[in-house]
This record gives C-alpha cells, sequence and structure tokens, in this order.
C-alpha cells in the first residue's frame, strides 16, 4: 500500500509536519509541535519485545532490583542509543549488559577500553574477553550512583555470503559498542565487539513505501530492510547568547537545535533552553581565543551554588591525572596546569528531581584533553534552565 500527502493533520485540523513537493524535504518546523512519545515498559522477564516504530519513540525501564529487563525488538543495521542512571546500592555497582538476555559464551565479547584505577592516578587501560558487553568504571571495589550512555550497532547481514552458505554461517558481522560513563569515584570510556556472528537477536518489521503526490520517495530501501528518511531536516533555531534576560525557549521536537551565538569579547554566554525533569540533553560548546589561560564552567540556571557539585576528571597535565573536586557548577580543567584556550568540549546531562549528573569531554590548544563526571547534589534545587557558560578569562566568538 502507498500513502500520498502533502500535510498530515491532527484532529483540530493543526498541521503537524508538511511535504515539499518541489525538493521531496520533509518539514518538521517548530511550530508543528513533534513530540516525543516515552512508552513506559514493564520490568518483566517474560515481556513481549516491542519495536520502536518512531525515531521519536523512546522506551523507558524502571526497576528497584538489579536487573533491567529491556525488552526493545532491534533490527539489523541499526544504531540505538541507551542512557541508563542508579543510585544508592552497595560499594561497587558494575554494569552489565547481556543480548537477548543471555549469556554469550566463553570469550565472545572483546572490550576494550581505561577506567578509573582505585589509588592510583592513571587512567589506565584493560582489553578484556568476557561474556557479555562489561566495561567497569573502576578497577577497584567502590563507585555507586552510576550514569552512562552507550550506542549500539547491531551489524548488517553479509550478502555475498548468504550466496555462497547457509543461513546458520551467515554473519552479522560488526557488532559494536561504545560507552561513556562514570559514578562517584570514577569515569571509564571504550569499546566493545561481539564477535559471535551466529546469534539472532533481531525483530522483523515488513512495509512497503511512503511517497509524496509526485512520486518522490520519502521513506525508502524497504527490499533491503534498511529503512531510509530521505530529506528530513533539522530544524535549527539561532538565539542570541548574549543576552542574559532572553526569553526561554523549550527543545520541543527531537530534530529541534538551539544554537547560541555571542562574539564579543566576554566571560559569559547564556544557553536559556528550559529544561524539564527527568530528560536527556546534549550540548556541544566551542570558543576562540582568550586572555591568556580559560577554563571553562556550566552554570545551571545562570547560577553558583558553593559545593554542591562533586566531580571526578581525567586531564593533562605532564600526565593523564585524576581529579577529584567539590564546586559551585559543572567544572572540568582541561588543563591542571597554566595554559590553554581555544577550546571545545561536549556535555550529555541528566535533569532527574534527585538524581542530575553529568558527563563530559573536551579539548583546548594547550594541547590538552579531559573528560569526566559530576553531579548536582542539592535535591531541592530546580533545573529550569541549561544555565550559563562561564569562562575565567575574557574570550571570543563563542558558540554552543
Amino acid at each position: 500500500m502507498t500513502l500520498k500527502v502533502t500535510t498530515v493533520q491532527d484532529t483540530s485540523s493543526n498541521s503537524r509536519f508538511t511535504i515539499d513537493s518541489s525538493t521531496g524535504e520533509v518539514n518538521l518546523s517548530g511550530d508543528n509541535n513533534i513530540q516525543y512519545e516515552v512508552v513506559g515498559r514493564p520490568n518483566d522477564a517474560l515481556e513481549e519485545n516491542l519495536l520502536l516504530d518512531t525515531f521519536t519513540q523512546i522506551h523507558q525501564y524502571n526497576t528497584s532490583g538489579a536487573i533491567v529487563y529491556c525488552h526493545t525488538g532491534l533490527v539489523e543495521n541499526a544504531m540505538y542509543e541507551l542512557t541508563w542512571q542508579s543510585s544508592g546500592g552497595s560499594a561497587n555497582i558494575d554494569f552489565v549488559i547481556y543480548p537477548a538476555g543471555r549469556r554469550g559464551g566463553a570469550n565472545v565479547f572483546r572490550s576494550n577500553y581505561r577506567a578509573t584505577q582505585e589509588g592510583d592516578a592513571n587512567f589506565n587501560s584493560a582489553n578484556q574477553s568476557l561474556n557479555r558487553f562489561y566495561i567497569d568504571h573502576q578497577f577497584g571495589g567502590s563507585g555507586t550512583e552510576g550514569f552512562g550512555k552507550l550506542f549500539l550497532y547491531t551489524g548488517a547481514r553479509d550478502t555475498m555470503r548468504d550466496t555462497q552458505h547457509n543461513e546458520n554461517q551467515n554473519p552479522r558481522s560488526h557488532r559494536r559498542l561504545f560507552y561513556c560513563g562514570g559514578d562517584r569515584r570514577s569515569v571509564a570510556h571504550g569499546y566493545a565487539r561481539w564477535l559471535n556472528v551466529q546469534v539472532s537477536i533481531m525483530s522483523t518489521i515488513k512495509v512497503n513505501s511512503i511517497v509524496d503526490q509526485d512520486d518522490n520517495e520519502l521513506i525508502g530501501n524497504i527490499n533491503s530492510a534498511n529503512l531510509t528518511f530521505n530529506n528530513l531536516q533539522p530544524n535549527v533555531i539561532e538565539r542570541d547568547g548574549s543576552n542574559s534576560g532572553l526569553a526561554l525557549l523549550t527543545l520541543d521536537s527531537p530534530n529541534e537545535v538551539h544554537s547560541y551565538r555571542h562574539h564579543a569579547r566576554s566571560t559569559e554566554m547564556y544557553l536559556r533552553s528550559s529544561v524539564v525533569s527527568d530528560a536527556i540533553y546534549e550540548v556541544i560548546w566551542f570558543a576562540g581565543k582568550g586572555d591568556g589561560n580559560y577554563d571553562m564552567q556550566l552554570r545551571p540556571n545562570g547560577t553558583s551554588y558553593s559545593n554542591e557539585f562533586p566531580m571526578t576528571d581525567y586531564s593533562t597535565g605532564g600526565y593523564f591525572n585524576r581529579l577529584q573536586q567539590t564546586q559551585g557548577s559543572f567544572y572540568f580543567d582541561h588543563y591542571q596546569g597554566g595554559g590553554g584556550s581555544g577550546g571545545m568540549g561536549r556535555f550529555v546531562f541528566h535533569t532527574g528531581s534527585n538524581y542530575k549528573y553529568c558527563y563530559y569531554e573536551g579539548a583546548d590548544d594547550r594541547p590538552s584533553l579531559c573528560h569526566g563526571y559530576g553531579r548536582w547534589t542539592n535535591n531541592s534545587r530546580t533545573w529550569s534552565w541549561i544555565g550559563t557558560l562561564f569562562f575565567n578569562q575574557n574570550c571570543q566568538d563563542k558558540f554552543g
């Protein structure tokens, strides 16, 4: 079946998105209020799998125990993103994934990562062969209240091998995972592969195509099992980063981006985007040259809250050194010394009412680099807007 449309409206005749017949672009502008759909899923070992039907859909799982059963169906040759967090627990919490809920047999998962070493300032490496996806935050016996993000690639069929071998020999190659995370005592990031390509973890969905009124294909490549969206455009909203009184604006849809600029030499840029509780946000920033060495911090709500942010990071300073400190905002020093400007970095936040976590990675022209983890521990405070990017030296051409 083929569906031909130029506009999709709700029951009140409000336009949700339009299709430009001349260019084939799918227009998801902010006025159309395309929303995330958060689907609460039961934490049940016997629950049936459920596919993510659209790019705006999110599956959310919760438990007070030690196991989360993520019965989200997967398709081949696809990317998935998973963010997790935990609170409380015993002295040392490690995070493990068993694909399809089962162990993979000895030495079928290969992990390469770096993590904190307890009692040691070094950022040590590990190369392990295990029966599950596993990256240890700390080589030791400490660490609770973890927060992390991982990206999964589910692998694609090798069509050449399909013509030469039977189904049981067909490899679903290149199943990979990239991970970054931390907890109260450590940070870690790394990479892992699933080497057993004969085990299937996929679900199947069969569809035809969606085209516009001129038969331009908007969703295609169905016969190759690679569902593609053609000409799906981001909605970038330019915002004035120099205006501390700029009206707050909420990110209304998953394809919406707020872009802030402040070209004048100053120490602050205001990211006046509203945030909601229990959500994940990403902020990428960069800035030009400053007056000597500048360090950058992000102050939620544009305010510094004394001693409410315990931080752990690794940064350059002769060696890749560990630094643990308590600050008045999310603060990560790229270089433990007296140099460095012209920086760039990336924050990932969780704005939970009880669990306000942050993961960071960045660098500057010292040259230096840093990555780390931080928490906002005062749960009585409300995080209402992203905050101020504050630099301890004047710098120019700031973007976020």
